[in-house]
């Protein structure tokens, strides 16, 4: 009965029946002698126990966390030589299905035998069968808490003391999804039962020729994740590892695996997209998530697609990586550079205001280092002269400014999945917004002008194709689609965000404890409310007494793991002082005059020498450890110089 996402769903009525009676119904079609329905002894599961009485099945009440101890006592009692695992939110379970794994497990002499190790049925006709001397050794040696919570683990994970065996379908199916976990879930059942109202009972085969007639049915609960619970009690493990984080761990290595075995045919080319796009627009708070090769290809998708280009201005700070800028110039327009302010390291307003002129059509502020500038009155300086917000949020997954999360200020927000970023999948990028239009048009810019694609379809299918008339084209794009691979990464990533910027936040703020009162490193900080998720932890070395190399050789000498620089501000970058653009030069509203004079952005010139990057990404508590040791002796040392 316990489901956050689809409350009390086994009680949930389809086509004038329970959930959970009809799962029961589904199984009395199969060879299954006896079924026992194995519920938790909560209240809220005593209608479960009436339900049971009322239709003359067993009922066992047991653990509700360790649910293993449920079903091994429950088949104990009944005195059970093979048990077949179904669960209860799967309205469509096939008898045949059933039928086939009971078969094999009898005829094979196996001591485990599923349609799940790799699966290729829908998801939802999932079944398991195995021994009652299986279960009884998985009760009596299972340790984790995923092997207690999810009964089987223990069993198919160790093939070196169980004989397993996995049964497949003619051809993989295992994108499609029948379970019951969520509220269109429940939409996608009740409307498939309407078409076998009158039958006693229907089959998978049913299913697929109705799907194939209707195939709206099956986009009702695309873009779900698939054994979430699994996977949540796999992440809450690595996180009681002893002080270790892994940066990647099985559920990466899950994904990657989902997505090389289907052999990366065109079919099957957008599913683990789609899912990590949806993962992240619940996560960002936004409507629609579009999925990219990288951060810089984020940006300059979007301003395309707001129809920014030659002849148009864009405000950028010039103290952050190059790609910023990059972005504007790939776009045609011209970057105009605003200063920051010296405490935050951030795009300074009154700078942004200045630098306005009638050609200035966005604003790209970036959260640099982990933290948010002042993004509400940054709209509203945007709001004033109807300019186009852009924000370059790669360096800040999680941050918040006054409450409210980073991403959704902006008409478009844009973060990097780049290898030292915060959420990573090697390299990609992602755009989030509310505006349907504007996805809309990033889509296609970002996938070849397609026709066939739009703010929540990533990808055109045979289906489009298979037309000799079709025009493919609407639109000129480019191809910056993120590939499948890096997008499996991404979405197990991303289900792990809170542990994985959890581990730099507290990094943060245990290197600013060590600095303290030191009145010669002066920290990134804003006075504003805000979280900061420190990308890395910067701050300003303003001393006679110690050089920048100084400080870093000193760090280095006691085993320090280097310090980074700030990058050098991007007009100052030789591409800039030499107008090598790639053509971009020809372009530009500025003559190289405006990039060659001193103190364009004075503050930012000033604090770029004097910055310190410290790394957060550290996943041992014992190298942090040290880490904070050498940056203590560090500090120490120079003060008693």
């Amino acid at each position: 009965m316990g489901s956050t996402r689809c409350p009390e769903k086994i009680m949930r009525f389809i086509n004038k029946k329970t959930l959970l009676e009809c799962i029961i119904e589904r199984v009395q079609y199969s060879k299954v002698d006896t079924i026992v329905v194995a519920t938790t002894e909560n209240e809220s599961d005593n209608i479960v126990e009436r339900l049971c009485e009322k239709r003359n099945i067993a009922c066992f009440r047991g653990s509700e966390e360790d649910v293993l101890s449920r079903f091994y006592l429950a088949a104990k009692k009944y005195k059970a030589d093979i048990i077949v695992r179904i669960t209860a939110d799967d309205p469509f379970k096939d008898p045949q299905i059933i039928n086939l794994i009971i078969d094999t497990i009898l005829v094979g002499k196996y001591d485990y035998v599923s349609n799940t190790i790799k699966p290729t049925y829908p998801d939802g006709l999932d079944v398991e069968a195995f021994t009652f001397s299986a279960l009884k050794r998985a009760y009596t040696e299972a340790q984790l808490a995923s092997e207690r919570e999810h009964v089987t683990p223990f069993i198919w994970k160790n093939p070196d003391m169980f004989c397993c065996y996995n049964v497949t379908y003619k051809k993989d199916l295992s994108d499609m999804r029948w379970t019951l976990d969520t509220e269109d879930d429940y939409e996608f059942a009740v409307s498939v039962y309407k078409y076998f109202k009158d039958q006693e009972i229907f089959y998978m085969d049913d299913i697929l020729k109705v799907l194939k007639e209707h195939p709206e049915l099956a986009m009702i609960n695309q873009g779900h994740i698939k054994n979430e619970g699994y996977m949540k009690s796999i992440r809450e493990e690595s996180k009681m590892n002893k002080g270790v984080i892994d940066r990647i761990c099985d559920l990466e290595k899950q994904y990657v695996n989902e997505v090389l075995a289907t052999d990366f045919r065109s079919s099957k080319g957008s599913i683990m997209m789609q899912r990590l796009e949806q993962s992240f627009a619940d996560y960002s708070g936004r409507k629609y998530a579009i999925s990219f090769i990288n951060g810089t290809q984020n940006m300059h998708a979007a301003l395309v697609a707001k129809g920014i280009g030659e002849g148009d201005e864009v405000i950028v700070p010039p103290l952050t990586m190059a790609s910023t800028t990059f972005a504007v110039l790939q776009a045609g327009a011209t970057p105009i550079f605003a200063d920051v302010c010296e405490d935050s390291f951030l795009i300074d307003l009154k700078s942004i205001e200045s630098n306005i002129s009638n050609r200035t059509k966005a604003i790209i502020p970036v959260s640099l280092y982990g933290l948010v500038p002042q993004m509400d009155k940054i709209m509203e300086i945007a709001e004033k002269y109807n300019l186009f917000v852009l924000e370059d949020d790669a360096e800040c997954f999680g941050g918040t400014y006054k409450g409210k999360k980073v991403g959704t200020f902006g008409h478009a927000a844009s973060f990097s999945f780049q290898s030292s970023k915060h959420l990573t999948a090697g390299e990609g990028g992602m755009i989030i917004t509310d505006d349907l239009e504007l996805a809309q048009n990033i889509r296609r810019v970002g996938s070849l002008g397609y026709a066939g694609v739009s703010a929540n379809k990533g990808k055109i299918t045979k289906t489009d194709i298979q037309d000799p008339d079709y025009c493919r084209h609407v639109s000129m794009g480019w191809n910056y689609r993120m590939p499948e691979l890096c997008a499996a990464v991404a979405l197990a990533q991303v289900e792990r965000a809170e542990e994985l910027i959890e581990v730099r936040t507290n990094v943060g703020k245990r290197m600013l404890e060590v600095v303290g009162d030191c009145s010669w490193l002066h920290p990134q900080h804003m006075e504003e409310e805000g979280i900061n998720t420190y990308w890395t932890v910067a701050m300003r070395l303003d001393t006679e007494i110690v050089s920048w190399h100084e400080f870093r050789d000193k760090y280095l000498e006691y085993g320090g793991d280097g310090i980074y620089a700030a990058w050098k501000l991007t007009y100052q970058e030789p591409m800039f002082q030499n107008m090598q653009l790639n053509g971009m030069e020809h372009k530009l509203t500025r003559g190289k005059e405006y990039y060659l004079q001193q103190s364009i952005c004075p503050i930012a010139e000033r604090i770029q020498p004097q910055i310190l990057q410290f790394k957060t990404n550290y996943w041992d508590e014992t190298v942090l450890k040290q880490q904070l040791d050498v940056l203590k002796k560090t500090i120490a040392w120079f003060e008693n110089k």
